[in-house]
């Protein structure tokens, strides 16, 4: 399932066709935790480099070195039984990363910027952050445009 709060946002209705299916695909390809390889899904589906460049911009995926790219709002999208999940094999991605209080992948800039309170609900680390600094921001924005830029050599 996809939930309409994400696909109802200015945000994804915005998006042109291509990339609206590509985040469909990747939602349906994802693993257990909503890790995917977007050019996976790009060499069997088709579409183009800019349709992920897009998702990433508009914050609905988060990119890593490794290629690999994780859908922030998996949780709002999926509700899976934690007996039968299985963990991501992209921990090292993973590990980068903060789930906060309203289940949404965070990129973390500095874990010594971030205050956290560990939460145990589902069998999932979730963490209490406060709203971003523009510092912050500024920095995430930053560090995912070096992972573009290495991702699409641009």
């Amino acid at each position: 399932m996809f939930d309409r709060t994400i696909i109802d946002m200015d945000k994804f209705i915005d998006l042109p066709m291509s990339s609206k299916a590509l985040y469909f695909l990747l939602g349906m390809e994802a693993d257990d935790e909503g890790f995917v390889s977007p050019k996976k899904i790009l060499r069997v589906h088709g579409g183009s480099d800019d349709d992920i460049k897009i998702l990433i911009a508009k914050a609905l995926v988060i990119p890593f070195e490794s290629g690999v790219v994780v859908i922030t709002d998996w949780y709002d999208n999926n509700w899976l039984d934690a007996r039968r999940t299985k963990p991501t094999q992209h921990q090292k991605e993973k590990k980068a990363l903060y789930l906060t209080r309203n289940k949404k992948y965070v990129l973390s800039n500095s874990e010594a910027s971030i205050e956290e309170k560990r939460i145990e609900e589902n069998n999932r680390k979730v963490y209490e952050i406060p709203e971003p600094t523009p510092e912050e921001q500024e920095q995430t924005i930053k560090r995912i445009k070096e992972i573009k830029k290495n991702l699409f050599n641009n």
